[in-house]
């Protein structure tokens, strides 16, 4: 390790690092992220590389990072992209080896960059456009991939009214977003 690895954070520094709404989410969201990145690629080691390759990729962007709520869905949405570009390129380096051809090759750097890019977007949409109840009901969905009955059970509401309402939440993001594309 290097001699700045070694040094302990000032009192300012130690508060600062403490604080950053990236290392909130990432310490609440760690073993969530992990178990997600497990489940696409089938391997700890593997998904803790992507794990650690989602947290760096964001830091290096930290300053674009505006709340908690934010790092979290950016932590989600990475780590999930990355651990499918990490499957897609092992199963393609698979198929090379015995000479099969893919047509999904892994997305370049610049397309991730467009995609998270995509997903700030949409994530602006969100909290400018839906109802809290709405927000709740997305990232309890979507997010933390709880079923319609949990999040009814939750949120003190019949499963249809939760779906209904994530229909219409979706339906207002698509609008949004369709009408951003088109400025």
């Amino acid at each position: 390790m290097s001699q700045a690895q070694h040094t302990k954070p000032t009192g300012e520094e130690k508060q600062d690092s403490q604080e950053h709404p990236l290392l909130l989410a990432f310490g609440r969201m760690q073993n969530m992220l992990l178990d997600t990145a497990r489940r696409i690629l089938h391997s700890h080691e593997d998904a803790e590389d992507a794990l650690q390759e989602a947290f760096v990729r964001l830091w290096s962007r930290s300053e674009r990072i505006k709340d908690e709520e934010d790092a979290s869905a950016m932590l989600y949405v990475t780590t999930r992209n990355i651990s499918i570009s990490s499957l897609r390129k092992r199963n393609t380096n698979k198929n090379m080896e015995t000479g099969q051809t893919q047509e999904n090759i892994a997305p370049s750097h610049e397309e991730e960059l467009e995609r998270e890019e995509t997903f700030c977007r949409i994530e602006e949409i969100v909290k400018q456009k839906l109802t809290p109840l709405q927000q709740d009901i997305l990232r309890m969905r979507e997010y933390e991939e709880q079923s319609y009955e949990e999040i009814a059970k939750l949120l003190d509401m019949q499963p249809p009214a939760v779906r209904m309402q994530l229909s219409r939440a979706r339906k207002t993001i698509r609008e949004c977003y369709k009408q951003l594309q088109h400025e």
